[in-house]
């Protein structure tokens, strides 16, 4: 019974109601099998399963046999599951392409009234710290100085993707890297940046962009290891100024 229910809930998270999940599955373990039957046995009205199998059938997911009555009968899940969720990708995917200029023109003209409004948010975790990382990169005008007391898993190699575009766009660039950067990953920097380097660790990291936007990122260490990331922005120019003249005085410390 528990084995069923999870096998539910993992065809609901591919795009199946509960009642079409319900009755994919109990079709696999019939040979063929009419719609009265499966009210009969499932307990649901003819109307929705008709539906339900409507749907399944379109989705290539079972095979029906006309007549009188009609018959249904599922086709080998591990090749007609394969085709559908590919199916259900390529979908999302030209859905994702036609609605996102439009979503992202919603959400810039809602972000510029919620800077107005707001100055500081605050976020958890690394994924939400790289989406607003290449959020605010994208947005860089003029230039982008970061104090990097560490790097996350994998953010070395966004950055340099980043600093390749920012060169294209012949923004400024400084970065003051880890103590532990290492021989090769300094020689990457210095293609695209003005660099000066910590002697010790820091267990913080600063990026300003156009001198109006910070994104600040402090760790959280457990046994010697990061952990997670907590990211504070602050959208408020004159903030974010009076934090720039604490990074002048870190880069000149480091020459």
């Amino acid at each position: 019974m528990n084995e069923n229910i999870d096998l539910q809930n993992y065809l609901k998270e591919i795009g199946m109601t509960e009642a079409e999940a319900k009755i994919y599955l109990h079709l696999l373990s019939q040979e063929k099998i009419t719609a009265g039957e499966l009210s009969k046995a499932l307990g649901f009205s003819r109307p929705k399963i008709y539906e339900a199998l409507e749907r399944l059938s379109g989705r290539g997911l079972l095979q029906v046999r006309y007549g009188r009555p009609r018959l249904y009968s599922s086709l080998s899940p591990g090749i007609a599951l394969e085709k559908y969720i590919d199916n259900v990708t390529k979908k999302m995917e030209t859905v994702s392409k036609k609605v996102s200029p439009q979503l992202d023109k919603l959400y810039s003209e809602k972000h510029r009234i919620m800077e107005e409004e707001t100055e500081v948010w605050v976020s958890r975790g690394q994924q939400s710290y790289f989406i607003k990382l290449r959020e605010l990169i994208e947005r860089a005008k003029k230039d982008v100085f970061i104090m990097a007391g560490f790097f996350l898993e994998n953010e070395f190699e966004i950055l340099m993707e980043a600093a390749k575009e920012l060169k294209r766009k012949k923004i400024k660039m400084k970065i003051i890297t880890p103590h532990n950067s290492t021989q090769a990953e300094t020689e990457k920097l210095k293609e695209y940046f003005e660099m000066r380097s910590f002697t010790t660790f820091v267990p913080i990291k600063d990026i300003y962009i156009d001198s109006s936007e910070l994104l600040i990122s402090i760790p959280t260490i457990h046994n010697g290891n990061l952990t997670d990331v907590t990211s504070i922005y602050i959208g408020n120019k004159i903030w974010v100024e009076s934090f720039k003249g604490f990074y002048n005085v870190i880069w000149n410390m480091n020459v």
